[in-house]
């Protein structure tokens, strides 16, 4: 079912054009992979999903209406360095204070599973166990749509096979996935689909399945061949 819908999307920052024309659909039951190298205009495209920044150009919809609370209160995406001043428990509580639904005794589980003491300042935990907190304070909201922005970025390898795996155990099937990420090698097997963006214009938007076997190579390969094959243009 076709959740969300962004059509003839533009962004601009001060005359220059970050977002240029962009027509994407999201439907639920599938995990979407969002990738572009740096600056190619994901981490405003996430801005914009997410009701952050407003369009010059376009309209996202969400249940075939424009965003607003309904999809504030929907679609779960935790910016970066907003709980850096609490502690762990306090991080967990805000989130069911303020989301309807939010899973509290899950979140515990969780959060004790991978050893993240309740009691540890968020400013105090290493980069992977940080990834690690707002993975699950993210999954475990009752949400239609949830927008992961780099949750590899910056932690190691053993550190990403957990994130992934905590992904791939708590992911709830009857919404989407939105992962934004540069690092594709070992998260492109979550993926169902393969939206590739580059200098703010979509390039590619295809079934991941579908494109390994028509291509006969990884998601990260086809990646690669798609921003080559632009750059020479």
């Amino acid at each position: 079912m076709k959740i969300l819908e962004i059509k003839k999307l533009s962004k601009n920052f001060h005359n220059k054009e970050v977002l240029n024309d962009i027509n994407i659909e999201i439907e639920s039951g599938k995990i979407y992979g969002l990738l572009g190298v740096n600056a190619s205009g994901k981490t405003t495209l996430i801005g914009l999903i997410n009701n952050l920044l407003i369009p010059t150009r376009g309209e996202i919809l969400f249940n075939g209406e424009r965003l607003g609370t309904k999809s504030k209160e929907r679609i779960a995406y935790l910016p970066e360095n907003s709980l850096f001043m609490m502690r762990v428990l306090e991080s967990v509580k805000w989130h069911q204070y303020f989301f309807e639904g939010f899973k509290f005794d899950r979140a515990i589980e969780l959060l004790e599973k991978y050893e993240i003491s309740l009691k540890d300042r968020v400013s105090t935990l290493s980069r992977g166990t940080y990834e690690k907190l707002i993975l699950i304070l993210t999954l475990c909201r009752d949400a239609d749509i949830y927008v992961l922005d780099e949750p590899l970025s910056g932690v190691d390898i053993i550190a990403r096979e957990e994130l992934i795996d905590l992904i791939l155990d708590n992911y709830n099937p009857n919404s989407a996935m939105i992962i934004s990420t540069h690092i594709i090698s070992e998260v492109e097997r979550l993926f169902d689909h393969v939206i590739i963006i580059n200098k703010g214009k979509v390039l590619l938007d295809e079934n991941a399945d579908a494109l390994r076997e028509k291509q006969d190579t990884s998601i990260e390969n086809i990646f690669k061949e798609v921003i080559q094959h632009e750059e020479v243009i």
